[in-house]
């Protein structure tokens, strides 16, 4: 278990904190999957994550797949927010 457990999990989360949370950076650098299941990703989200943490950036189709994964969380968020 890593510090990332004590977070929100998704994907949104996962992002949000890998990108600007040193030690959950530190982390996922060293072990991925570790994290990718303290922020509860889906099996398809883990295997995005992946394929973008080995490509040298981040494809179009990438992207798309990145941001329809995203799509059902905030959809729910922005309904249980207003």
């Amino acid at each position: 278990m890593s510090d990332a457990a004590t977070y929100p999990t998704g994907l949104l989360s996962f992002t949000y904190h890998v990108a600007n949370t040193e030690s959950v950076k530190a982390q996922a650098q060293s072990d991925l999957d570790g994290v990718m299941t303290d922020f509860a990703l889906t099996p398809t989200q883990q295997e995005l994550i992946t394929k973008i943490s080995n490509e040298t950036g981040l494809t179009d189709s990438l992207w798309e797949q990145y941001a329809e994964e995203l799509r059902t969380e905030i959809d729910h968020d922005i309904k249980t927010v207003w």
